[in-house]
């Protein structure tokens, strides 16, 4: 056995060539900061030295030998840190600083490698614990491994070259692309038109009253989204089970109305209604539509369990249907600060993805009480930080919902927060023996 291959993994030297680049060329700074923090360096000495020169550059005072012990020296670390004698030997271990951005990378490398070997360490202690449930278990892992690859890969702050050169690529890919890979389309054309489609990685709400349409609105979505864009689709139900999910997709699919489709009403079906849903079947099967229909799942879960679709087959949305009945990763019995904390838990989850989501959402029953039914944000159940942390948020109205007189077939998508658009509202189509809307564009719905 060699003892090397079970040592913390660090490169010494790199470490050493990070610091002696700094005290040579303190703009270099500028450089490194952006992928390491003091815990980066293996090093205690290392540590304290780095977040020495972060504390002068934090207080914009100039570094050199003298500034740099003299900081050590006020939080206590000069001695431990080797004094200044070390530090001049630190400014002798490179001759220039123009590689230390070759440097930081290693260091960083090496620290991302020791996290992993944190979190492997975590997950064996979380697979001892048997009080734990296996599929807690499973997800804590998962969050742990996530955690500690996030981590490697956490937020810069970008130069004005930087940020313009991904957008210059960015921008020129869309305009010679056929397809708009960042973009995902609804199926609905007047809404697609008005909205500009779904982009990644934001979050989207889509909100009504209980029975309005909202599950059937995002199933339309994430069936056009698969079926017509190749996207890979994660829908998380709270609420559904697989099977009532399936019917609805296969019903949209063969126009089979949903009723009809039931366990109890199979067998009234055709042999030409049989032969269109074994055909569905087989295309949802080709399909990259996952299906995650546990109750009770947090923040937590969705994070660790699309992480794990993310990384064996990619991933383009996310769908939670719904975020009310959805526990909070820690609750504090708070409603208020528990729907906030999933808010802002699910709008980082589809941004460390960089995927689409679309966040399901009860209205309160006030609207019920009011004479006039359309919904505004201020309906939202609890809304707080729910609408401040979605990019859009859509209701859901139809005023056969309320009113027998009205046409039933009549609907609504109110488009009440844009944060890079219009608002306004779109009219649609619904078709409630297939539980599904259509565009009024193109009224006749398409057998996918």
């Amino acid at each position: 056995m060699n003892i090397d291959e079970y040592q913390p993994p660090c490169d010494v030297e790199a470490e050493q060539a990070v610091l002696g680049s700094l005290l040579i060329d303190p703009d270099a700074y500028y450089d490194v900061a952006e992928i390491l923090e003091p815990t980066s360096f293996y090093r205690p000495p290392h540590q304290w030295i780095y977040e020495a020169i972060g504390n002068l550059y934090g207080r914009s005072e100039p570094l050199d030998l003298l500034t740099l012990s003299a900081e050590l020296r006020r939080i206590e670390r000069l001695e431990d840190s080797g004094d200044q004698p070390y530090i001049l030997d630190l400014l002798n271990t490179v001759p220039t600083s123009i590689n230390v951005a070759h440097y930081a990378g290693i260091v960083a490398e090496k620290a991302a490698r020791r996290r992993l070997i944190h979190a492997a360490g975590q997950v064996a202690k979380v697979a001892y614990n048997q009080a734990l449930p296996i599929d807690e278990a499973f997800a804590s892992a998962e969050a742990a491994v996530f955690d500690a690859g996030n981590n490697a890969n956490r937020g810069t702050v970008l130069s004005p070259r930087r940020y313009m050169s991904d957008y210059i690529d960015s921008f020129m890919a869309d305009v010679v692309s056929t397809d708009t890979p960042r973009i995902i389309g609804s199926g609905l054309l007047d809404l697609d038109r008005f909205l500009g489609g779904f982009e990644r990685p934001h979050q989207y709400l889509i909100a009504g009253r209980t029975s309005m349409g909202k599950s059937s609105l995002a199933l339309g979505i994430a069936l056009h989204a698969a079926m017509k864009q190749g996207k890979r689709v994660l829908l998380f139900s709270l609420e559904m089970s697989q099977e009532q999910i399936t019917n609805r997709l296969v019903s949209l699919m063969t126009r089979i109305p949903v009723e009809r489709l039931k366990p109890a009403r199979r067998r009234e079906l055709s042999t030409q209604d049989q032969a269109l849903v074994m055909k569905a079947g087989g295309k949802l099967a080709d399909s990259s539509i996952y299906i995650d229909a546990t109750a009770g799942i947090r923040p937590s879960d969705v994070r660790a369990r699309a992480s794990r679709i993310f990384a064996a087959h990619g991933l383009d949305m996310v769908i939670v249907d719904h975020m009310h009945i959805m526990p909070a990763n820690q609750p504090t019995g708070n409603e208020v600060q528990d729907l906030g904390a999933i808010a802002i838990d699910l709008a980082n989850i589809y941004k460390s993805l960089n995927v689409v989501g679309l966040t399901l959402a009860q209205l309160n029953r006030g609207v019920d009480a009011r004479a006039i039914k359309r919904p505004m944000l201020s309906d939202l159940r609890q809304s707080g930080q729910i609408e401040e942390n979605a990019y859009a948020v859509l209701f859901i109205h139809r005023d056969s919902y309320y009113d027998d007189t009205a046409p039933v077939t009549d609907a609504e998508v109110i488009i009440a927060k844009n944060r890079d658009g219009a608002t306004g509202s779109v009219t649609i189509g619904w078709k409630p023996e297939m539980a599904t809307f259509v565009s009024r564009a193109h009224p006749g719905m398409e057998t996918l």
